[in-house]
């Protein structure tokens, strides 16, 4: 009896436990016709950088949909800073190398959302960069940043809200101690461009803004080593955030004047914004995205216009959105409104071949 309860645990708790998001061991081999124009960069669940394809680290074991995770800390503690270094580097090189070829040519940070696995995350920044490419006719610099947003294994239930909770906490640490060093050693780099899908957004935010944590996540953050950098944002003259369905809520990322207090005065944000995302809504017929972590940025308008008049003035507009009204949430659906999309990147000051959409936005 004891024995089968023992059982009856482990498949319960391994059906409520999403996989983390490990990437391959060659994960930064990147093909000849593109590696000039690409930079990845992984993230683990604490915010630690990958090396570059690192073999030599051995995985965590694995046991019936135990993923019990991929901390990088005792296997790169010592050079945890020159590894964000030499990061931040291969962005300035190859950034410098697309603006040579074409002065028109920007880099891209491209952040992807919660239960995307290492291939789904990879196969959305291919088709952005490709569309982003076609729209702008030059070949753009992509920083391509996986983070671990955990994913539906095999045996795990296909029930996301089960690991949504450490998700939300994951993002925060890939952005506030992964993305953050990484910015922070940008030495000619003075501008930012991000796109980012789904909670995406928390990571972007997080990496210029100290996130708000519960409590107990919060007192022990010192305990696991997890201690952010301060956010050295006034190196920066221009910052654009373009966010597809962001799932995040105004409170937890500051989206109020600490925000026009803490960035650049140039800095401006465009929401792919979507009142029938049924997963930023939380249900089908009804809106609950302030529910089991706040979506509510991209779903509710109440909340969206309280956020613009935190922000915006009479004077310049910080904040704007672009409606989308497809009920799907994936990242595919928001990047095949070419329309919207193409306008999103208009805003964010990109060059886009042809005439530049100016009715959809408000």
């Amino acid at each position: 009896m004891k024995l089968l309860t023992i059982f009856c645990l482990i498949c319960t708790l391994s059906g409520c436990a999403g996989f983390h998001a490990i990437p391959p061991n060659n994960y930064s081999v990147i093909s000849a016709k593109t590696s000039s124009f690409v930079t990845r960069i992984v993230v683990d669940q604490n915010g630690n950088i990958y090396p570059e394809s690192p073999n030599y680290i051995p995985k965590k074991p694995f046991f019936n949909g135990f993923n019990i995770g991929y901390t990088l800390e005792e296997n790169i503690k010592k050079d945890i800073n020159l590894i964000a270094l030499k990061a931040s580097n291969e962005i300035e090189i190859k950034n410098n190398k697309a603006r040579l070829l074409n002065p028109q040519s920007k880099t891209f940070f491209l952040i992807h959302g919660f239960n995307n696995d290492f291939s789904e995350a990879k196969a959305f920044y291919e088709k952005a960069e490709e569309r982003i490419d076609s729209l702008t006719g030059v070949k753009n610099h992509y920083v391509e940043f996986y983070w671990d947003g955990l994913y539906n294994g095999k045996t795990t239930l296909d029930i996301p809200y089960f690991y949504w909770g450490d998700s939300l906490t994951y993002s925060n640490y890939a952005g506030q101690i992964g993305l953050r060093r990484i910015l922070n050693r940008l030495k000619s780099t003075n501008e930012l461009y991000f796109i980012t899908h789904s909670r995406g957004a928390a990571v972007a935010f997080s990496s210029l803004l100290d996130p708000v944590y519960k409590p107990e996540i919060a007192r022990d953050m010192p305990k696991y080593k997890i201690i952010p950098e301060e956010a050295m944002t006034n190196r920066f003259n221009k910052i654009r955030i373009i966010s597809l369905a962001p799932a995040i809520g105004p409170v937890g990322h500051n989206l109020n004047d600490s925000l026009k207090r803490n960035l650049p005065r140039d800095t401006k944000i465009f929401i792919g914004f979507n009142s029938k995302d049924m997963t930023l809504k939380k249900g089908v017929f009804w809106n609950k995205s302030h529910k089991i972590g706040d979506t509510t940025l991209g779903s509710k308008d109440e909340v969206y216009e309280q956020v613009e008049k935190s922000l915006n003035t009479s004077d310049t507009k910080m904040i704007q959105r672009i409606n989308y009204s497809q009920f799907g949430h994936g990242a595919e659906k928001y990047l095949d409104n070419q329309g919207n999309f193409e306008c999103l990147l208009w805003a964010a000051g990109v060059k886009i071949k042809g005439q530049p959409c100016i009715t959809r936005y408000e």
